[in-house]
């Protein structure tokens, strides 16, 4: 007979793990530990995909509170006349099309809340699609790109997935580092600044 108070079969594996373990094995807390109670419950009582929203519901309020937690970018980024906003690209795991869109979207949230960006994948990408250049040809776009870095106060590097395999991510940092221009990290998620070696949530854009 099953023990619905003390070990409910929702909860535990086939190995006899129960979430309770996992949850209080990592350490994981009240918000990241209801994460993980019904992602590993998900299918095994009622709809599984109401289980997965509960769990995102969770992981987005977690999000929320480290924001809460860390320097928020217009106070810090709004001093600037202007900022030069550093994404991936071709390395991009989603393809330069959804690159272009999450840059986009980066942009467009940080010009909200009052910081003066400039992304050269948001402003750029339209003008290779319709302008028919190859958005590969390092020899147009890297004069004009250097021409608005050195027109840039400070550099913003949105770290999405693939930002540290970027060959133009890279050039943008070496670009403001031998100028001695500020370097500020990101979170693309949160937009909350971070220090250069946070680690940050698996579903960063």
């Amino acid at each position: 007979m099953n023990d619905l108070v003390n070990n409910p079969p929702h909860y535990k594996a086939p190995n006899g793990l129960e979430a309770i373990d996992v949850i209080e094995g990592f350490g994981l807390g009240f918000h990241r530990g209801n994460a993980v109670k019904y992602l590993l419950r998900a299918g095994k009582k009622g709809d599984a995909t109401q289980d997965i929203r509960k769990a995102r519901w969770y992981v987005e309020r977690d999000l929320e509170r480290m924001a809460g937690e860390l320097p928020q970018p217009s106070g810090v980024l709004a001093q600037y006349r202007l900022c030069y906003l550093a994404t991936p690209y071709t390395k991009y795991h989603l393809g330069i099309e959804v690159a272009f869109v999450h840059a986009a979207e980066v942009s467009a949230r940080l010009l909200q809340r009052g910081v003066r960006v400039y992304s050269p994948i948001a402003h750029t990408h339209p003008l290779a699609v319709y302008g028919k250049i190859d958005p590969l040809d390092h020899s147009i776009w890297l004069p004009f790109d250097e021409a608005m870095m050195d027109a840039a106060d400070c550099l913003i590097v949105a770290r999405m997935k693939g930002w540290d395999e970027s060959y133009g991510v890279k050039h943008e940092i070496e670009f403001f580092a031998r100028e001695k221009k500020p370097i500020i990290h990101i979170d693309p998620v949160t937009l909350a600044i971070v220090p250069f070696t946070t680690p940050l949530q698996a579903e960063a854009l």
